[in-house]
């Protein structure tokens, strides 16, 4: 049996960064390694976009609470679109929804057209 092995990746681009493929355990160490230059990175955006999204665990989420706390260290915060169903369960069960501003951000076109805070 082949084990497919999931092309995790994100793309940054001035007004959002893109996720595609997994968020899951087997997925996010390297992912996480590829995004260091994030936290470092002198724009964040403001939506990430999870469209691409295909799988989604507990370590996704902790990817994603990582991230945050790398905005809020600079005053910023991200908004997300295309939430998955599982990720808005994982995080409510974890009472990280309004940590992650999932519930809504106001102002914030889910096209990613439009930013205001």
């Amino acid at each position: 049996m082949n084990a497919q092995v999931s092309k995790s990746r994100y793309e940054l681009t001035p007004d959002r960064l893109r996720l595609h493929g997994d968020l899951t355990l087997s997925s996010v160490t390297k992912l996480y390694r590829d995004s260091l230059s994030l936290a470092k990175h002198p724009q964040l955006p403001k939506l990430i976009d999870l469209t691409e999204v295909n799988r989604v665990d507990s370590a996704g989420l902790a990817l994603l609470l990582e991230w945050q706390s790398w905005a809020v260290q600079r005053q910023h915060y991200f908004c997300y679109s295309n939430v998955p169903d599982k990720l808005l369960k994982l995080a409510s069960l974890c009472g990280a929804t309004e940590v992650l501003n999932m519930v809504r951000c106001a102002g914030i076109d889910p096209n990613g057209d439009n930013f205001e805070k």
